[in-house]
């Protein structure tokens, strides 16, 4: 029962709810006037003995049909049954000589679920099929050896022209349902091309960044080598042509002083210059701090968006661990996207606290929230990545909004662990 119903809502969903809603209320409407009226005024037994047994066997068929047809929404082989629904509904009617309603509400069933589920073209040659029907409709003949009369041409205008006008109208909602279609799987595109843009201008940043420091790290690197084979070639010679003059020059305790003390006095700067270039050398270009990283993001969103953030520090300390920044960094830069494009909220608040031995991120907007929360790619792996530091991630509706909230261990944010 249960694989029952999950098929039953997978065909659902596939076929759009507004669309099977629409056209189950209509051919029940339409099954069932048509059955209220013949069951308030059959013919006469006279005329059609036995008619009854055979009208509510065609009626059923009828239904059955039309099903069938609202099933196979938008395939060809609904095609089919729409011709075997047309049928039985002009059978049905036929034996009703000059009443017109049954004959109406049957082939105005018809033409509204014809002009809807059937493929476009099809659906418009479903309408024409279904307004021919009406007017088209046989004139006095004999059936069963009774005589039958048949519809005024006054009346049969009358019919033609409510089909019509049912027929525009399925057809018209059924553009409409393809255009809307049309625009959201545009949307679906576009939102994929500007996520795709957003990641490819991110690593684009990202590389460009590590290309800017690296190349800084191979400059400062070269500049140091350079200074170093100049600096140590020219204090190691006259290192070395002191100690050598100092010899020649025994005999002269004054110079030969000046040249130890010029000698010592090279070694010393010599020192100096290798432990200046080898800490030169050494330093680590550290990445922004998370008060920069978080307002770089704040301002470029606001400026590209116009939607109006304001973000409280706390007693948020600047320099938590790297992992922590980006970690931090990358669920506000995701919070905003969804609060933006899923949302469409005007104002996001950001607020920092550091408490109870929690480091904690709290996102607010003043979107319409979710009733359900499907989380992308972006969001599943900053609850993983918030995993791995132990931390939690909330997110769900709030009066007046949706709130997003990231709590990480204190010791985590300040690097201990």
């Amino acid at each position: 029962m249960i694989a029952f119903v999950d098929t039953i809502t997978t065909w659902v969903r596939g076929r759009r709810p507004l669309v099977v809603v629409t056209l189950v209320a209509v051919s029940s409407v339409c099954h069932g006037a048509s059955l209220y009226i013949f069951n308030r005024a059959p013919v006469a037994e006279g005329a059609m003995s036995g008619w009854s047994e055979q009208f509510l066997a065609l009626w059923v068929a009828s239904a059955a049909a039309t099903v069938v047809v609202i099933v196979l929404y938008d395939r060809y082989s609904a095609c089919g049954f729409f011709l075997l629904e047309l049928l039985l509904a002009l059978v049905i009617a036929n034996p009703e000589g000059p009443r017109i309603g049954i004959r109406l509400l049957l082939l105005m069933n018809v033409a509204v679920v014809g002009t809807v589920a059937l493929k476009p073209g099809f659906n418009i040659l479903a309408g024409a099929l279904a307004v021919l029907g009406g007017f088209c409709s046989p004139a006095a003949s004999s059936l069963w050896g009774k005589p039958v009369s048949g519809i005024p041409p006054e009346n049969r205008i009358m019919v033609a022209a409510a089909l019509s006008v049912a027929a525009i109208v399925g057809t018209v909602f059924r553009f409409t349902i393809a255009a809307n279609r049309l625009k959201r799987e545009e949307i679906s595109r576009l939102n994929l091309t500007i996520d795709r843009l957003a990641s490819a201008n991110e690593g684009f940043q990202t590389y460009t960044r590590f290309i800017e420091e690296k190349s800084m790290e191979t400059e400062r690197k070269r500049i140091t080598s350079e200074v170093h084979d100049a600096v140590g070639y020219t204090l190691t010679n006259i290192i070395m042509m002191s100690r050598e003059a100092g010899l020649l020059s025994r005999n002269d305790a004054f110079l030969s002083a000046l040249l130890e003390k010029i000698s010592r006095q090279a070694q010393d700067g010599l020192q100096e210059a290798r432990f200046a270039l080898r800490v030169l050398r050494a330093i680590d270009r550290s990445g922004p701090t998370l008060h920069e990283a978080v307002m770089k993001l704040v301002v470029f969103f606001r400026d590209a968006t116009g939607v109006d953030i304001s973000v409280n520090f706390g007693n948020m300390i600047e320099n938590p661990s790297e992992t922590v920044r980006d970690t931090l960094a990358g669920v506000i830069r995701e919070g905003l996207t969804n609060s933006l494009r899923h949302g469409k909220a005007s104002r996001i608040d950001v607020s920092f606290w550091i408490g109870d031995g929690w480091l904690s991120l709290d996102m607010l907007d003043n979107g319409v929230g979710a009733d359900i929360i499907e989380e992308g790619i972006g969001l599943a792996g900053m609850r993983e990545r918030i995993g791995t530091l132990d931390g939690t991630l909330q997110a769900g509706n709030v009066p007046g909004g949706f709130r997003l909230k990231v709590s990480l261990p204190a010791k985590v944010g300040r690097g201990d662990a």
